[in-house]
């Protein structure tokens, strides 16, 4: 079993206790340049996006033109939590 393989069955796992606790699952992702976010919900048929955010979005990409990664990741996730307070989310 190589480093993906086993990288990937940890992802699975995780996802399936979500799957059957119903909560939400907070998906971010790092590029090398920007951060994305999102709020998903597993459903029958795929996940489904509640609320997404990103470092590339209108309302932060002025700010953060001189922050460093960390700056921007502190930003990113408190315009994630406004807009999931906004659509209800609260867990």
């Amino acid at each position: 079993m190589n480093k993906q393989n086993s990288r990937n069955r940890r992802g699975l796992k995780a996802k399936a206790l979500i799957r059957k606790s119903g909560r939400l699952r907070l998906v971010v992702y790092r590029s090398g340049l920007h951060i994305y976010s999102q709020i998903s919900q597993i459903e029958a048929l795929g996940d489904r996006i509640l609320v997404a955010c990103s470092s590339n979005d209108k309302e932060l990409r002025s700010s953060l033109n001189d922050k460093c990664k960390v700056d921007q990741a502190k930003l990113v996730g408190e315009l994630l939590g406004k807009r999931a307070v906004e659509k209800g989310i609260k867990q």
